[in-house]
């Protein structure tokens, strides 16, 4: 039912280009986005694994860079970033520059976050949600003791328990 209002790419993200907007996937795909929301369920590994981190992260991390036009789902200031009438929707809802935004995660989060989107008035064909597959893993980007991928058995969680509900949605 997504698909026929939101092209959805199962994929995994490798890199974000920010000087292009683009964020490359696995299979080399490239994916234009104007502005792009990372709906990981976790705190961004994948972001700052690439060196950044969301525009409401502060005081900004030792060795990551302000992503403007790049948001987590687990930004502080998410609602406002996205409020109604708000910078970010007004430019995802002008009609005279169609922008596209790129939704990327798997949780219950980022299927609100699409909701939120369409409810504030950004068209679906205007929403391009990446999932990646539940079992992938960067383990490279793990660095705090506290974090044991043995005790997670996959980093991006399913949104639903049944399967049959997320095949639906």
């Amino acid at each position: 039912m997504l698909e026929s209002r939101v092209r959805v790419i199962n994929a995994r993200m490798v890199d974000i280009d920010r000087s292009d907007k683009n964020i490359v996937l696995h299979d080399d795909t490239v994916v234009p986005y104007d502005t792009l929301v990372l709906g990981m369920g976790i705190q961004d590994k994948t972001l700052s694994s690439l060196g950044y981190c969301s525009r409401g992260i502060a005081p900004l991390p030792a060795g990551l860079k302000r992503a403007d036009g790049i948001l987590s789902i687990d930004d502080p200031y998410l609602y406002q970033h996205l409020r109604l009438e708000g910078t970010l929707i007004n430019t995802l809802t002008d009609k005279k520059k169609i922008k596209n935004c790129v939704i990327y995660g798997r949780s219950l989060n980022t299927y609100c976050c699409i909701q939120g989107l369409l409810v504030r008035g950004v068209k679906p064909e205007q929403i391009v949600l990446a999932i990646p597959a539940s079992e992938c893993h960067v383990e490279e980007s793990y660095d705090e003791p506290e974090i044991r991928l043995a005790d997670m058995p996959y980093i991006y969680p399913e949104a639903f328990e049944d399967q049959s509900i997320e095949e639906k949605i």
